[in-house]
């Protein structure tokens, strides 16, 4: 069988019932989430990198600050959610940064981005859907 790479233009919805680690998810909640290529982890990882100077070498050396890089690639690859309310008022909470880093941690958000997955590949249903029959030529 083939391997299938995800576009990045692609997206996923999934439950978050069925969000792989996350125990007790919520059958009414869903998100959206966009593929996660090395080409945009790279770009996020450049706007978050500084180059410091080592005391101890006097070298420049690249420091990247790990936490505002990994909101930055949650709120790349989250677009959309559904199901989840404000308490008090039990309105819609919008899908925006501010909100992403606050109502999601740990298992999900490690969940989306596995999702979301670089790289990620998975098998062709059938060998002809990747190895279409090849013209001859005489």
């Amino acid at each position: 069988m083939a391997l299938l790479v995800r576009g990045e233009d692609e997206r996923i919805e999934v439950c978050d019932a069925d969000l792989d680690g996350v125990e007790d998810g919520d059958v009414e909640t869903f998100y959206t989430v966009r593929v996660l290529t090395q080409r945009v982890i790279d770009e996020i990882r450049a706007r978050h990198t500084k180059q410091i100077v080592n005391k101890a070498t006097h070298r420049r050396e690249p420091v990247t600050d790990d936490r505002a890089m990994a909101e930055d690639l949650l709120d790349y690859l989250l677009v959309d959610w559904r199901g989840i309310v404000f308490k008090a008022t039990r309105l819609p909470v919008p899908c925006s940064k501010e909100y992403k880093t606050q109502a999601l941690a740990g298992a999900r958000v490690e969940a989306l981005f596995k999702l979301a997955g670089v790289n990620e590949t998975e098998r062709a249903a059938d060998r002809a859907a990747s190895f279409p029959a090849t013209p001859r030529v005489d």
